[in-house]
């Protein structure tokens, strides 16, 4: 039996985009922050773009926090 690795709430405070290039982790969750609005803001939306590619080529799982008080759960990203 293995284990894998996640770095939660990517993209704020402790979770800085250095811990994901230097523990290369199975998910990426990114914090709600850095998707909320994202429609709005071409600046998250580049971000959200380049985390996606550093999860793709380091095989990472990319996942979003929903909403809790909507039951929002984690959902995966479609490439």
């Amino acid at each position: 039996m293995g284990f894998k690795i996640a770095v939660d709430d990517t993209g704020s405070g402790y979770a800085r985009l250095n811990t994901v290039s230097e523990i290369i982790p199975d998910v990426i969750k990114m914090h709600r922050s850095v998707v909320q609005n994202i429609d709005k803001n071409s600046v998250k939306e580049s971000m959200v773009k380049g985390l996606l590619l550093v999860a793709r080529e380091a095989g990472s799982v990319r996942r979003y926090r929903g909403n809790r008080k909507r039951g929002g759960g984690f959902r995966a990203f479609k490439d």
